[in-house]
């Protein structure tokens, strides 16, 4: 009984906050005609690349795959991003944790039905709108239903994998209050190390072996190889990345929760 009525209010709380992202989807739809130009300048910057190289693949990538790259780039922050660690910090600041602390669930349920709901205005006005017409510019003949049910599927532990690294990041405001700076960091590392800023196959072969061993490739670079259905990707693949995504969040949650419980001693408001 305890357990269905706390799956009735995350159910609600996701709706409520839908509600309100709704609001803002004239701001979502927005980058539906900023990317293009965003396309356009990788364009012409990679088929000079390509052009001088005298190749038509460099490092496994095809001319259309690489700007596609950067395209999956911005997908899967459509599909993953959330503000859970300032939202963390904002709340610290003002006193309005203690309100969520009054709550019948706890502050990262709270925290995930926020960024469940903001990805699902991004999936419904940036992400959907986005594939239909940066694929009528610019074809991605790649692409089959297959491959983009694996990225979807792939991506769902992406999110969860971004959430639990921000939660825990956002932690560290209970010592600082404001984390604005460990949040920079945090982004340049993710960009970085997860194949956001460039794919991972242009680091030296050590860093690669050394980026296997943590969370941030499977957050950005995987989801995209199989978008991009490259000829490394297959289903024993598929079911290794998901298995190590899951294996990372069952890690992330235990050290967001022991995180937590221990800030959380530091925490004050009055009023």
């Amino acid at each position: 009984m305890l357990k269905n009525k706390k799956v009735r209010i995350f159910k609600k709380l996701i709706a409520m906050h839908f509600q309100i992202f709704l609001n803002y989807k004239w701001g979502f739809l927005i980058t539906l005609f900023i990317v293009p130009i965003y396309m356009l300048v990788d364009f012409l910057v990679f088929k000079a690349i390509y052009s001088h190289n005298g190749n038509n693949i460099i490092l496994g990538y095809n001319l259309k795959q690489m700007v596609w790259y950067f395209i999956c780039v911005r997908f899967t922050y459509q599909l993953i991003w959330n503000f859970t660690d300032q939202s963390l910090s904002n709340k610290i600041i003002s006193g309005d944790l203690l309100i969520d602390l009054l709550k019948p669930v706890s502050v990262s349920t709270i925290e995930l039905t926020h960024a469940i709901s903001l990805r699902l205005a991004g999936v419904l006005f940036e992400f959907i709108p986005g594939l239909i017409l940066y694929s009528l510019i610019y074809f991605p003949d790649f692409l089959t239903p297959l491959s983009l049910l694996r990225f979807l599927s792939v991506i769902l532990f992406s999110f969860l994998l971004y959430f639990k690294l921000n939660y825990l990041v956002g932690t560290l405001a209970f010592y600082t209050k404001n984390n604005s700076s460990f949040i920079a960091i945090k982004n340049i590392i993710f960009g970085f190390c997860g194949g956001a800023l460039i794919p991972l196959d242009f680091l030296p072969q050590v860093a690669q072996k050394v980026l296997h061993y943590l969370p941030f490739e499977y957050i950005f670079y995987w989801p995209i190889q199989f978008f991009l259905n490259r000829e490394l990707v297959n289903l024993d693949l598929w079911l290794k990345t998901i298995f190590i995504q899951f294996l990372w969040v069952i890690i992330l949650s235990i050290a967001s929760r022991l995180s937590y419980n221990s800030a959380l001693k530091h925490f004050c408001a009055v009023g």
